[in-house]
């Protein structure tokens, strides 16, 4: 059967026996043309037994069914017998392909592309090689010989990985067989295969096997759009698995999907996949997103970050930092603030100051057993700058939406800084004569070596912020007041009750008692009102108040004038007082106890008073003398000046009668004129008539 194709070739067996022996002795004898067949001769004939063309081909389709050409199975098995049997060596026939494979394939022995051996394996797993396309032995043909070892490989895990790579090389390859072909219980199939401990506990994979291992995309990674889903990767990028006890919807593709805890094992031992510790994680792949998340799924997150903070804390010396800026706490609004920005609402000062602001952690993190953690993250526990510049800055938006809202809260910031002024005290302070050197040291006490700077700027925001309440309407009829709605204003524009009637035309009223002189300093209220100032709520006065009748405006008035002129006076010789004398030039300003009077109008001394054409200085406001004369009052009546009055007596009157003390004056002008010479030329004197005209 083995050399029926050379039947020439060959003695027939059925020759008689003494012939056959006859034959044999001659075979033996040196250069005759009969011969004893062996492997040599065999290898001779081969070309005649197979394909002339299969010499020198590493694979060919071996189809013995279509094609008669092509060596029998039964040939193929008696073939592989008698190798077997006759030679220790398959090299003398590496010219010819005549390992048979599943896919119907001869290939010649091959050192270095060697058939796979999967008998040892399961049913599916040799599906998938063949899906895969490894040469795998066909041992249905009786093959087997001691040297197969050189050109098959065992089944083994760095058998089949190198059996793998002998038929794909390029990444392309890869992709296309392993994402493409391959389904993905194929692809799970294969990886559990590679990851059998069995293959690492005797080394049977090299660091060689084991690269060529990770290039292989059967590896499930995480997509990081739900926990459900899932994709297959190689692991040449660097890829971690994930951190213990932490939400799989958290994970991405950087990190890896395994089915068990042996797979963990395998990859962290012997291939070096790091298990992400949870403190990176958290910095790298969460704490970037905390925004984006469900607002409940990250509340659930991050308390249990603050709960874990001891020991993430352990394994990064940077955690605590981090999380102390990272605004993931919800406030009232659902904005999220760092722990850093926001303040415990158990202190009640706190509370009352910054109530209806989002500066307080809501919802989970409000508890006190969170607030304890928050504490440990920058918590604020304590009133400080910026927590009263925070309530002001509160009540000013209050305004725009709600002015009775702001009013109040206006109120509570007023009375918190009542009290607590002096912990905030410049050094400025120190120095006024308002403060004695109990209240300097107690200032002092709560001053770091920079504060200085700090506290100035506070305060000086604090001025120009609006969030003082003020009185919207005038308590007086009479009082100058401006058309106003605003029930809160910045401290620079406001002043104490008791500068009413100095200031109401331009500047808004405190409403509510500042007994703090420390808190009235700090706000520029113990300080006197600028001359523009005075000068706007005199020309207010004068206007329509040339005779007050009212007596309660009256007395007013007369409390508030001496208090007026006094701060005037304090301006003598300054640029202010420029600021004044533009302001009042020609105006009604001067008081003369029963109303005002302008500079043509008053005299500082005189022996008359003859309202309302001339009027005299009281004597209680002659005091201010000197700054009657800087701002244009004459000190006393010339004769001139007489006459000017009896002229204007005669433009007011005209035709109407004079009452009896217009008379009276008439005649004491006309009596102090007859007493002086005058020597201006076209002075008329007017003098009344019997009709008292």
């Amino acid at each position: 059967m083995l050399l029926q194709k050379v039947p020439d070739r060959v003695i027939d067996q059925d020759t008689p026996q003494n012939i056959l022996s006859r034959l044999e002795s001659i075979a033996k004898i040196p250069n005759t043309n009969i011969f004893v067949f062996d492997i040599n001769f065999f290898l001779q004939l081969f070309t005649k037994l197979v394909p002339a063309d299969w010499k020198y081909k590493t694979a060919v389709l071996w189809h013995p069914e279509l094609n008669f050409n092509h060596p029998s199975a039964t040939w193929f098995q008696l073939f592989w017998n008698y190798l077997r049997c006759n030679t220790e060596s398959l090299l003398s026939f590496g010219d010819y392909p005549i390992l048979p494979s599943v896919s119907g394939h001869l290939y010649s022995p091959s050192r270095q592309l060697k058939l796979l051996n999967v008998d040892k394996l399961s049913d599916k797993m040799q599906r998938v090689l063949h899906k895969v396309g490894c040469r795998i032995l066909d041992t249905r043909h009786g093959v087997d010989h001691p040297d197969l070892v050189n050109y098959v490989r065992d089944a083994d895990g760095a058998g089949v990985l190198k059996s793998i790579f002998d038929v794909v090389s390029s990444n392309d390859d890869i992709k296309e067989i392993f994402l493409q072909t391959l389904e993905a219980s194929e692809r799970d199939e294969l990886r559990g295969f590679f990851l059998d401990p069995k293959w690492y506990i005797g080394s049977n994979m090299s660091d060689l096997d084991k690269k060529s291992c990770i290039r292989l995309p059967i590896f499930r990674v995480y997509d990081g759009e739900s926990v459900e889903n899932f994709r297959y990767s190689e692991l040449e990028d660097q890829k971690f698995l994930p951190p213990l006890d932490c939400p799989e919807s958290l994970f991405c593709g950087d990190f890896i999907k395994t089915s068990s805890g042996t797979e963990d094992e395998i990859l962290s031992k012997y291939y070096g996949i790091e298990r992400m510790g949870k403190a990176r994680f958290y910095k790298q792949y969460v704490f970037n997103k905390v925004k984006d998340l469900p607002a409940e799924f990250r509340d659930v997150i991050m308390m249990s970050v603050l709960q874990e903070l001891p020991h993430l804390s352990a394994e990064d010396p940077t955690f605590r930092g981090q999380v102390a800026n990272l605004e993931f706490v919800p406030c009232a609004s659902g904005l999220l603030k760092s722990p850093a920005m926001l303040y415990d609402p158990r202190n009640e000062e706190l509370y009352a100051l910054l109530e209806d602001s989002d500066s307080f952690p809501a919802g989970v993190f409000e508890e006190s057993s969170s607030l304890d953690i928050l504490q440990g993250l920058g918590l604020r526990t304590s009133v400080s700058f910026e927590a009263v510049i925070q309530s002001a800055r509160q009540v000013e938006r209050l305004m725009h939406s709600d002015q009775q809202r702001a009013h109040f809260r206006g109120k509570v910031l007023l009375s918190y800084l009542e009290v607590n002024a002096l912990k905030w005290l410049p050094d400025s302070v120190n120095h006024q004569g308002t403060m004695n050197r109990v209240f300097s040291r107690a200032a002092s006490a709560f001053r770091a070596h920079n504060l200085k700077s700090d506290l100035e700027k506070f305060w000086n925001d604090l001025r120009l912020i609006s969030w003082c309440p003020v009185l919207v309407s005038s308590p007086f009829e009479s009082l100058p007041w401006p058309v106003v709605s605003s029930m809160v204003a910045p401290p620079k524009l406001v002043r104490l009750y008791s500068d009413l009637w100095l200031v109401s035309a331009s500047m808004r009223i405190l409403d509510g008692d500042c007994s703090s002189t420390s808190l009235s300093h700090c706000l520029g209220w113990s300080l006197p009102p600028g001359g523009s100032v005075i000068a706007a709520q005199l020309l207010e006065l004068g206007k329509n108040n040339e005779t007050v009748t009212d007596p309660e405006l009256r007395q007013e008035l007369a409390l508030a004038m001496p208090r007026i002129y006094s701060i005037l006076m304090t301006m003598l010789n300054s640029d202010e007082m420029d600021v004044v004398k533009a302001v009042l030039e020609g105006s009604r300003w001067i008081w003369v106890g029963d109303g005002f009077a302008t500079p043509e109008e008053v005299v500082i001394n005189g022996s008359l008073h003859l309202a309302p054409y001339i009027r005299v200085i009281p004597v209680d406001l002659a005091v201010f003398k000197d700054l009657f004369l800087e701002l244009g009052i004459r000190e006393s009546l010339k004769p001139m000046d007489y006459a000017k009055i009896s002229c204007r007596m005669s433009t007011i009157k005209g035709s109407t009668p004079l009452n009896s003390l217009e008379l009276r004056a008439a005649l004491l002008i006309a009596q102090h004129l007859a007493e002086v010479q005058l020597y201006e030329e076209q002075v008329k004197i007017y003098l009344p008539d019997v009709s008292c005209i």
